[in-house]
Order: structure tokens, then sequence, then C-alpha cells
């Protein structure tokens, strides 16, 4: 009686079901799968940030390219940026060496790459909007991205938790 029970209950259910939910499910195909597993494991790896006791953040955006700008502290620290000055494209710079310059309110500041490398590009919208860098100091505000000629030196870099330690125990 229960299955004659069950078999009618189902069958009022799947009257009701619109045809695209009573269509069996089909499996993905393995390349689409691949692909997306192969985008999702790149993905991650563009988010790596670290930071520098100058204030200055790295980001890897490629194999051995990064973008470089101002930390948000820095950014509160100089106020409202009014003028950016970056070098070229295609100049190479030694690690510790400054390669631009940041003008604010209150101060003009060099910025430095932390590791050597070449300029691959800089931001131009900067050019007409440098208060970005005071705005959006790790999104739109970013200085330049160069490609680097050591990759350790990113490891020996700040992540953001020991960033926000040196910068609390800078302000005691």
């Amino acid at each position: 009686m229960s299955s004659l029970f069950a078999r009618q209950a189902w069958a009022a259910v799947s009257r009701t079901k619109p045809s695209s939910l009573r269509a069996p499910l089909k499996a993905a195909p393995a390349a689409y799968l691949a692909s997306q597993r192969r985008a999702f494991s790149i993905s991650s790896i563009c988010l790596e940030r670290r930071f520098t006791k100058e204030h200055e953040w790295l980001e890897l955006t490629g194999d051995k390219t990064y973008t470089i700008g101002l930390s948000k502290h820095a950014a509160n620290q100089l106020g409202d940026v009014v003028y950016v000055e970056h070098p070229a494209v295609g100049d190479s710079f030694e690690a510790e060496e400054p390669f631009g310059t940041v003008e604010s309110v209150k101060a003009v500041s060099e910025v430095f790459t932390p590791i050597a490398g070449k300029i691959v590009e800089v931001n131009e919208t900067l050019n007409d909007s440098p208060e970005l860098v005071s705005e959006q100091p790790e999104e739109d505000g970013w200085l330049v991205k160069f490609e680097a000629e050591d990759l350790k030196s990113f490891d020996e870099l700040m992540n953001r938790e020991q960033y926000e330690e040196f910068v609390k125990s800078e302000e005691h």
C-alpha cells in the first residue's frame, strides 16, 4: 500500500515541477572543469600582497610581474596627494632605490622599489587623478608595474598581518 501511495505522490509532484527540473542533470565536460580549476588556481596567486617597512605594497600579478603602490597607512600619513612623478617604462632600478615621488599637501615623499627590476607599466591615470593615491591607495591608486629580477626577495617582505603589527609598533 505504501508503495502505491509513494508512486501517486511522486506522480503528483513531478506534474507540478517545471520540465527543466525534471530533466536529468548532465555532467560538465572534463575539459571545462579543468579550465575552471586552472583559472581558480591562477587567480589565487594574483592576490598575494606584501608590504615594506617604507609602507609600499607589492602584489604578484604574473610570473615575475609585480604592482607597487603605497599602503593605506602611508596614504593617510601623506594626506591629499596632488602630484605623482613616476619613471619611464623600461627604466631599471636596484632594490631600495627611489623610482618616483608622491607630492601631497603635507609633504613630498620618495617611493622606493623594494625589489630590483624593470618598469613595465606606469599608472597613467594618476597624471590626471593623483588623488586616487589618497582615496584608493591599494586599488586604483597603484603606481607602477615592474618585472622583478629576483623572486626570493618577495617572500622576505611582510604579509598583511605582519605589516599591521609593524604599523602598530611604530605608533607606540
